[in-house]
């Protein structure tokens, strides 16, 4: 019995031996007539597009930082003003009244300043002379010592009150166009009332909302153009934001204008041409459940190249590696094999 089952294997390793060189040779026999191309001259660079909208860098509400009524108005929608241009004025006189009682106690300190070293002084000589005790010339040290802290003390409370009454002539904080207003003389203002709507109309940016899929697509592009109502610009990819929008899923880029800038605000397309390299559904063929392309080999053999990404009816984007293979079948491929000897049509 255990000769039979060997000799049962053996046969058995046999004709699969058999089958299979039957079938290389039955191949390598059949030469498929096939035309080729080079996978460069197929690859398709689409048009990818995207919704951008044109925004400011700086685009603030100028607002009061005390509370007072405003006096004085200078500024109007519409108007550029400069850095450091007063816009409106506030009525600071209890601001100034305030800054009087802070000068006035800083003289009344200082004044007492002189009688102060005076008498440090006279009791230091009485102290050398033994006619003074060590207790009164510590005494009159540590007055002198605290009439000098409350002075500093009450110098900063004039710049303080100073600061409180230069708070009340509201400034631009840069160069810009007023947009909207919403000050009116005798109106009362608290800290933090926003009076101006200012927007500097040179420092933009484009931004774009991009799908994760389009990152890549974007960031590979050689020239990106901004299209909208009134004409096309030319810009730059500047960055692309590390935060995906939870509502909308897309992820925000950033691009500079190259030449003129288009109004902060003004909405349309950003386009590029995605040289990623992709190629028509017809071209593919279906082998072994998978969707890919004939490639001939350096043997003049058929190869499938299976691309995973590659879905029916739809383009497919050719991996980096398979741009390597010069020749791909474009006819004669219905009935192609992998392995299949080939020859060119004429």
């Amino acid at each position: 019995m255990p000769l039979l089952a060997a000799m049962l294997l053996a046969h058995g390793a046999w004709a699969e031996s058999t089958e299979k060189q039957a079938q290389a040779e039955q191949a390598e026999k059949r030469a498929a007539v096939v035309t080729v191309k080079s996978l460069a001259e197929m690859l398709l660079q689409l048009r990818a597009e995207a919704p951008a909208m044109v925004r400011t860098l700086r685009d603030v509400w100028v607002t009061t930082q005390i509370s007072a009524p405003l006096r004085e108005i200078h500024g109007e929608t519409g108007d550029r003003v400069a850095w450091g241009q007063v816009l409106a004025r506030q009525d600071t006189w209890a601001q100034r009244m305030a800054l009087k009682r802070a000068e006035a106690s800083l003289k009344v300190l200082q004044s007492q300043m002189p009688l102060a070293e005076q008498q440090l002084t006279r009791v230091q000589k009485l102290w050398k002379k033994g006619q003074s005790t060590e207790e009164l010339l510590e005494r009159r040290v540590s007055e002198r010592a605290t009439l000098k802290a409350r002075i500093e003390e009450a110098r900063v409370a004039v710049e303080q009150h100073k600061l409180q009454v230069d708070k009340g002539m509201i400034r631009a904080p840069f160069s810009g166009v007023i947009v909207e207003r919403r000050a009116h003389i005798g109106g009362w203002s608290d800290p933090g009332t926003a009076l101006f709507r200012l927007v500097d109309p040179a420092r933009v940016v484009l931004s774009a909302e991009l799908t994760p899929e389009r990152i890549e697509s974007a960031r590979l592009a050689k020239r990106w153009q901004f299209e909208h109502t009134n004409g096309s610009s030319e810009v730059k990819l500047e960055s692309v934001l590390p935060l995906q929008s939870a509502s909308s899923r897309t992820i925000e880029a950033r691009f500079r204008f190259a030449g003129d800038k288009p109004m902060p605000g003004v909405a349309g397309r950003l386009v590029w041409t995605d040289d990623r390299g992709w190629l028509e559904p017809s071209l593919l063929e279906r082998r072994g459940g998978q969707l890919g392309l004939f490639v001939i080999d350096e043997t003049q053999h058929a190869r499938f190249m299976p691309l995973a990404n590659a879905q029916e009816g739809r383009r497919t984007r050719i991996p980096a590696g398979l741009k390597s293979h010069p020749r791909v079948v474009v006819d004669g491929r219905q009935n192609l094999q992998d392995g299949d000897r080939i020859s060119y049509a004429e």
